[in-house]
């Protein structure tokens, strides 16, 4: 496992184009399975120097079940999910996001 560990420095680094203001997080854990259902209260960050309208959350190796901005479920083509994570690339600069994934 550890032939995948990237040194990351402090000069790499920067602001993040979003903060996260509440965290609300709901965990179902079952003998096959865990489930976690995500509700975020973001804000665009006014230290980001970049292009901030990107939402883009790490995670690996999880199954994504939905998605909702703002209280709306997002359709298949307002979002992408990849092997890193998820990308929403049109997001307003307050938003709630809702996820849930297994």
């Amino acid at each position: 496992m550890t032939q995948n560990l990237q040194t990351i420095y402090l000069k790499d680094y920067c602001p993040p184009a979003h903060l996260v203001e509440i965290v609300e997080l709901y965990v179902e854990l079952e003998a096959t399975r865990t489930r976690v259902r995500a509700k975020l209260q973001l804000q665009a960050n006014p230290d980001y120097s970049g292009n901030g309208g990107e939402l883009f959350l790490h995670g690996r190796q999880l199954e994504l079940l939905s998605v909702w901005l703002d209280d709306r479920a997002l359709a298949a083509d307002e979002y992408r999910v990849d092997s890193e994570g998820l990308t929403i690339p049109d997001v307003p600069e307050s938003f709630v996001l809702e996820t849930s994934v297994e």
